[in-house]
């Protein structure tokens, strides 16, 4: 990923020197700390750490892995407070960091950021969620500073999969004697005035109190990078590539295998746009259609269009398509009660979206509404090949016709092909082997 350079140490609201009583120092920075539990994508659940970085801003850092493939997060504090994550503003997946945004108006506290790297020897706290364990803390020492590179030889060549190793991890990395463990992730490693030296990251199994935390000096590079990215939904996070050392998939999931076999590439006659827009400093490429102005029989409304969105960076596919639903009325009565609900029917088949949301904009002379569900990649690929396609939100009714499926078609057939998620998800054009 493209380096930043120049970067400024974040003190807003930062916490005040420590003493160096280590229990002072926990007591003090403790309140800034949060456990983070996180909705996956698949349904399941995970649990990690993370710290306020920014407390007027109410940004919190965590690692990437915490929240990659996630579709809805909580923080919850000491005092028993909770938040949601309204959503991410900056992530480096190659330094295993994550900016998030959450909502709140407790009044919170930052963590202040360690102006350099520590030195080898120097005392370390990390607090964390150890297995569920909420806001422990453990102590140790800086063992070794390292080049992101020199980790690679210690990651399983399964766990990376065709990716190139030498994408994985960039930056320097903190070896600390500071035990840690699976929920630990995310947290903060402070020295002993009470500063952040790094994020824990994870740690080696094979061996005994090996354990590793991205430092400060890429913590600074994330923080400036969000001042200048918008909110972005956690939905379009792509799953970690996997590279962590203590967080290898259950034998159930890496034998979990998924085919999407993709319509082949044409020269569509459907009239409407396909939409390609690159992000810079996301790393993503999102591919989208234009708005389809689909049939309805809402007489409310003066307008109803629906578009699809793919996701991806130069080594991954996201395995969702976002699906999104956009309606405008004269009067406040809209696509009917119960919009929590998006269904879509293809052929004989029906599926009900998960996580659906919604955003309403109220202006003068009218109201705008934008529903939004996501469905697995290979279950919209699987709509796309029927020939008729419906959906309802609320009590609103839409029809597809041939040319928003043939669109939609088209759209199937621009995703990129080959094999992602540790070899799990494997996407080939039809009429290709695979």
């Amino acid at each position: 990923m493209k380096s930043v350079l120049n970067v400024l140490l974040i003190s807003i609201c930062a916490c005040p020197a420590f003493a160096d009583d280590l229990a002072d120092l926990i007591e003090k920075a403790e309140p800034s700390c949060v456990r983070i539990d996180v909705q996956l994508k698949d349904g399941g659940r995970s649990i990690g750490s993370g710290f306020v970085v920014d407390a007027v801003r109410k940004w919190v850092v965590t690692n990437y892995h915490v929240v990659a493939d996630s579709k809805a997060a909580t923080v919850s504090f000491p005092d028993g407070t909770k938040a949601e994550v309204e959503g991410w503003r900056a992530h480096y997946v190659n330094y295993d960091l994550a900016l998030l945004q959450i909502k709140t108006d407790k009044r919170l506290t930052a963590l202040a950021l360690s102006p350099q790297l520590p030195r080898k020897g120097d005392k370390t706290v990390a607090i964390g969620t150890p297995q569920g364990l909420s806001f422990t803390a453990t102590e140790g020492i800086i063992s070794a500073i390292r080049d992101g590179e020199e980790l690679l030889k210690f990651i399983a060549p399964d766990s990376v999969g065709e990716k190139d190793p030498k994408k994985q991890l960039k930056g320097k990395w903190l070896q600390t004697s500071t035990p840690i463990s699976p929920g630990s992730s995310g947290g903060p490693l402070l020295d002993m005035k009470g500063d952040v030296v790094g994020v824990n990251s994870g740690s080696l199994v094979s061996a005994q109190n090996i354990n590793f935390a991205v430092s400060c000096l890429q913590i600074k590079e994330l923080v400036d990078v969000g001042r200048r990215i918008r909110l972005r939904e956690l939905s379009i996070l792509t799953p970690s590539a996997g590279t962590w050392l203590s967080d290898k998939p259950t034998a159930e999931e890496a034998s979990a295998e998924v085919v999407v076999t993709i319509p082949p590439k044409k020269r569509y006659r459907h009239g409407f746009k396909i939409e390609s827009e690159e992000d810079e400093f996301d790393q993503v490429t999102v591919l989208r259609t234009s708005w389809l102005p689909v049939r309805h029989g809402n007489r409310a409304l003066t307008s109803l269009g629906v578009r699809v969105s793919i996701v991806f960076d130069k080594e991954e596919v996201m395995p969702l398509a976002l699906w999104e639903v956009g309606a405008t009325a004269r009067s406040f009565q809209f696509l009917g009660r119960d919009k929590s609900r998006f269904q879509i029917l293809a052929g004989e088949e029906s599926w009900e979206l998960p996580k659906v949301t919604a955003e309403r904009d109220v202006k003068q002379g009218g109201t705008s509404e934008i529903i939004k569900g996501l469905t697995g990649l290979d279950v919209f690929v699987k709509m796309v090949s029927e020939t008729k396609l419906k959906a309802r939100v609320g009590e609103t009714e839409m029809e597809f016709d041939r040319r928003h499926i043939e669109c939609l078609k088209d759209l199937a057939s621009r995703i990129p092909t080959g094999t992602f998620f540790e070899g799990r998800l494997h996407i080939k054009q039809d009429g290709d082997k695979k």
